[in-house]
Parts: C-alpha cells; structure tokens; sequence
C-alpha cells in the first residue's frame, strides 16, 4: 500500500467515525424530545385525571352540601312552630283518642283502633318536643 492510500484509508476511517458519532447524536436527542414529549403527555394524562376527580368530588360536596341545607331548612321552619301549632297538634291528638274508642266500640276495626292509637302517640311526642322550645323561648 502507498503512503496515500495508507492517508486516504486513515481519513476514510476518520470521516465513518464522525459520521456514525453525529448520527448517534442526532438519534439520542431525537430520542430524548421524544421521551420528554411522551412525558409530557402522559404527566397532562395525569393532572387530567386528578382535575377530573377533583371536580367529580366537588360536584359530590355541592350535592351533600345541598341536602343538608335542605335538612336545614326544613328543621329550622320546624323550630318556629309557635303555641298555636301545638294546640292543634293537641286537638287532632284528642280527635284520634275519640275515633280510636269509636273503632273499638265497633269491635271490628282493630286495626283502624291500633293506627288511630299509633298516630295519637305521634302527634302528642310531637307536641312535646314543641313545648319545651317555647320555655326557651320565653326565657
């Protein structure tokens, strides 16, 4: 071999050599935009899914926040019955008393005496409960 082929063999070698280094190169930053692109998208997949979750909760406590307002409200219109109201509570409790010995006069309407009896016992808890807010009330 001459001295040039011997030069040319050595440059030949040289020029591969870069040549496979920069497509190395160009691969592995190819490689790494790909890898923090899929990344991306799989931490965008994610924070999705936790905003998803995260308005499903808050959909789920408007919801509970909504009955319970409900529960609420209904309690406290509850709370402002007055005397009034228990004094018809009292007389519809008196009115069960007398169809409930009307029914067992009859003999033959026991169940209608047992619920006209059940309703009375009802109707007096509720009119007790009613009292005692009136005491305080008052005081």
């Amino acid at each position: 071999m001459t001295q040039m082929q011997i030069f040319a063999l050595i440059g030949l070698i040289i020029t591969s050599g870069l040549v496979f280094g920069v497509g190395y190169l160009v691969g592995q930053l190819n490689g790494q935009e790909a890898g923090i692109e899929e990344g991306k998208a799989i931490q965008h997949a994610d924070s999705a899914e936790a905003l998803r979750e995260k308005q499903l909760q808050l959909e789920q406590a408007q919801e509970h926040y909504q009955t319970l307002y409900g529960h609420y409200k209904r309690a406290l219109s509850a709370s402002q019955l007055g005397e009034q109201d228990r004094q018809h509570l009292l007389c519809i409790a008196e009115t069960l008393r007398l169809a409930a010995g009307a029914f067992s006069a009859f003999r033959t309407c026991k169940g209608l005496e047992r619920n006209a009896h059940i309703q009375r016992d009802q109707l007096l808890a509720m009119a007790a409960l009613l009292q005692p807010a009136e005491q305080e009330k008052a005081a």
